[in-house]
């Protein structure tokens, strides 16, 4: 019984030092849009509308070929973090997602979320892989991506997914990312 007190008591001392390591670096749960509007900048405002009201950030791309990307910029650049947050799609033919170590110049590795698979970005490539998710919902999900060096770590709707490695990681911003003539809302998010 000793013993067993003794390993609680040092499980619960080794989660105190983690949850004090950990810092929250950026949070928006949309619910200032004055403050959102000055968090996150549309790279194509052309065809890209973003609106941050009742507390969500709704975009909107209205092109019928490209992508919408909306970003937010860190001053110091974290190579370690989670980043989460919630989405909500129309329906399952809705493909979007949130992009990590994002750079204007050096390209960003992201994760989308399409009808029962979520596909897989890093820079340079042309098409993504897709693998197989069952508690994909249709409409609302949260997503997780978690880097540590050249590792992401997946989770959708709180469970863990897959790995991957990144090949030439730059710590970057972070991203939403919706497909050609759709609208997608974001929410809670935390770094």
């Amino acid at each position: 019984m000793k013993f067993r007190w003794l390993l609680f008591t040092k499980c619960i001392f080794m989660l105190s030092v983690i949850h004090l390591k950990a810092a929250v670096l950026f949070q928006d749960d949309f619910s200032d849009p004055a403050v959102s509007y000055k968090n996150w900048l549309s790279l194509n405002p052309s065809f890209n509308t973003v609106d941050f009201s009742d507390g969500v950030c709704k975009i909107t791309d209205t092109s019928s070929s490209y992508s919408s990307m909306v970003y937010h910029t860190f001053q110091n650049k974290p190579s370690v973090f989670t980043l989460s947050c919630t989405m909500i799609r129309e329906n399952e033919s809705v493909r979007a997602g949130v992009a990590v170590c994002y750079s204007q110049t050096e390209g960003h590795y992201s994760v989308q979320l399409g009808d029962k698979q979520i596909f897989f970005l890093k820079p340079g490539d042309t098409s993504a892989k897709g693998i197989s998710c069952p508690n994909l919902d249709s409409q609302n999900n949260k997503i997780s991506v978690s880097k540590s060096g050249n590792k992401f770590n997946v989770f959708i709707n709180d469970r863990f997914i897959t790995s991957y490695e990144g090949g030439s990681v730059v710590d970057g911003d972070i991203a939403f990312v919706s497909y050609p003539k759709t609208s997608v809302i974001f929410d809670n998010v935390v770094v």
